[in-house]
């Protein structure tokens, strides 16, 4: 069974559907599509190797905009979606944080609706560090008129490498002869689209994932993201819902 991001809204749902998938022994994936991203995945294997250094700090943007039409059906309702900006869209690059950085520590979270009218936030702004000392920082937004290309900066003691829309556009590495070695489609993409409408999403991302979810049927094997991964990132998503009402009752205590 391969199921659209988020795997659920609670993690009781989540324990639920994978212990039912795991009692029918059928497999489980959840879409998280960006990690088939081919710089994505060059990214991951050069982190995980050591070849970019020890990674210091990741800071990744979801600036976009969804009009108000957008939040007239089931989006934009805490019962339906359990969340708003954060479990739909930056979902998606929060996973590719968690991916890349390892697992998270603690978090720092504020969230804001500041134009659309909805039950859920259409703004957050998430600090977070790293079992490994390395820190972490997301901006995202569907308030921000037109909309821009997600943009991740992964910095390490090497250097820094920016990507937008999962492609890297920037590489800087106290070593230049790396760059060349490690990146030498830099500069040469140019499939960017613009994020403002869901329907203009790179489709070969999509088509990769589930090919692995075919040979993971067809090989016996566990899908790249499976319903304990995909948990993994659903859990950080609530913690941070957790730490931002946590502030924001904070700061009314305060005034």
């Amino acid at each position: 069974m391969l199921v659209e991001k988020p795997l659920a809204i609670s993690l009781e749902e989540a324990d639920e559907i994978i212990k039912v998938c795991n009692e029918a022994k059928v497999k489980l994936g959840v879409i998280f599509q960006s990690r088939f991203e081919e710089d994505i995945q060059l990214l991951n294997n050069y982190l995980k190797e050591g070849k970019l250094g020890k990674p210091l700090a990741f800071s990744g943007y979801v600036k976009w905009y969804r009009d108000p039409e957008y939040y007239t059906g089931w989006h934009g309702k805490q019962a339906t979606e359990g969340g708003g900006v954060l479990i739909n869209q930056a979902i998606h690059m929060l996973d590719l944080i968690r991916w890349l950085g390892g697992e998270v520590t603690d978090v720092i979270a504020m969230t804001a609706r500041l134009l659309h009218h909805i039950e859920v936030e259409d703004t957050t702004f998430i600090i977070l560090r790293f079992d490994s000392g390395a820190v972490g920082l997301l901006e995202a937004s569907t308030a921000l008129y037109p909309g821009y290309p997600m943009r991740l900066e992964v910095h390490t003691d090497l250097g820094t490498v920016i990507l937008e829309e999962n492609e890297v556009i920037q590489v800087d590495l106290r070593e230049q002869g790396l760059v060349t070695s490690l990146f030498p489609s830099i500069g040469k993409k140019t499939s960017f689209v613009r994020t403002a409408s869901p329907t203009e999403i790179k489709i070969l991302p999509h088509q990769r994932q589930i090919q692995d979810f075919v040979r993971a049927i067809l090989e016996d094997k566990r899908p790249a993201v499976d319903g304990y991964e995909a948990r993994k990132t659903l859990e950080l998503v609530l913690e941070i819902y957790k730490k931002a009402r946590r502030f924001e009752r904070e700061v009314r205590a305060e005034a």
